[in-house]
């Protein structure tokens, strides 16, 4: 006879998490309608898939596309200014 429940989908693992990331995990979740651990599955399925380092920092693209176009254009010129000061070439 079959048993009754949920069909397997794989070994059980146990993370520890700070508040804020699961806090995010939650809201994306149910954003997404999905379950957390649907969430976790889906993310990391995207995660471990993409299988290529193309070295573009998304995490900083995102920072940055969060800020004002004036605050971007400020920090540029601050990163800018730096760079040339350590490459010995004064603004």
């Amino acid at each position: 006879m079959a048993r009754i429940g949920r069909p397997p989908i794989g070994d059980r693992i146990s993370v520890r998490l700070p508040a804020e990331m699961l806090t995010e995990l939650d809201r994306r979740a149910s954003a997404a309608g999905v379950s957390r651990a649907e969430a976790v599955r889906l993310l990391l399925d995207r995660a471990l898939s993409s299988g290529r380092d193309d070295g573009v920092d998304r995490t900083q693209i995102a920072q940055r596309l969060a800020l004002t176009p004036a605050e971007r254009i400020r920090r540029m010129a601050e990163e800018t200014r730096r760079l040339q000061a350590l490459a010995g070439r004064a603004s």
